[in-house]
């Protein structure tokens, strides 16, 4: 019988099986450079050596695996974090998965030589879809979400922003997931789509939260 421990490691270890699987039946057919960065449009405009590549994979992958893993462990609010450890492993795994399309989708990219102007940006499209959904599952940590001085101030304005947060992240990631397939996610376009968004979430709204708050202490007797 497979023990709890083994159980929560086997996506990952089924996952890196996978990647280095393809990378190696890829490898020979592979140009020397691999894209790893890609335009508002798709187009690739950044590149590593197809030796490097999985070594740059593997640790991004160890990064978000040790840190989701251990979060509960390292915050400076982990005992409240303990009964979260699950949504933590689910978020480690779901970013994991996203980790190994984003890779797969550089192997085939670099293989055939052109990318579909709307794959990369469905792809980021629906990680802020994704993100979008756990926001407002995730409790007041040091390491993961919106963490700001206004948001780590209070736990009300801490709830609040990511309950709001996550909600614009969906219709963001629906808006650019539109513009992918209509073909119209332009740098300016997308651009106007997001920034506006990440300074409401991150800033203005948190913000508010913390000089209304403040506001309503003042006006107690």
């Amino acid at each position: 019988m497979i023990g709890k421990g083994l159980r929560r490691e086997l996506l990952p270890l089924v996952l890196l099986f996978l990647f280095l699987l393809v990378y190696s039946l890829l490898f020979s057919s592979l140009p020397e450079k691999i894209p790893t960065h890609f335009g508002s449009d798709g187009t690739p405009n950044g590149w590593t050596s197809k030796t490097l590549f999985p070594f740059l994979v593997l640790a991004m992958g160890l990064f978000l695996h040790v840190l989701l893993t251990l979060l509960p462990s390292i915050d400076p609010k982990g005992e409240a974090l303990r009964d979260r450890h699950p949504l933590f492993i689910t978020i480690r795994n779901s970013l994991l998965i996203f980790l190994f399309v984003f890779s797969l989708m550089s192997l085939w990219i670099a293989k055939v030589g052109r990318s579909p102007r709307w794959l990369v940006g469905g792809t980021v499209a629906l990680l802020f879809i994704f993100i979008g959904n756990l926001l407002p599952r995730v409790p007041a940590n040091w390491f993961v979400g919106i963490r700001t001085p206004w948001t780590l101030s209070s736990e009300r304005i801490w709830k609040k922003s990511h309950r709001v947060g996550g909600i614009l992240f969906v219709i963001t990631g629906l808006g650019i997931l539109l513009l992918s397939l209509l073909g119209l996610n332009s740098g300016t376009a997308m651009f106007a789509l997001i920034v506006p968004m990440v300074l409401f979430v991150a800033f203005i709204y948190p913000f508010s939260l913390f000089l209304r708050e403040k506001r309503a202490h003042k006006e107690k007797p």
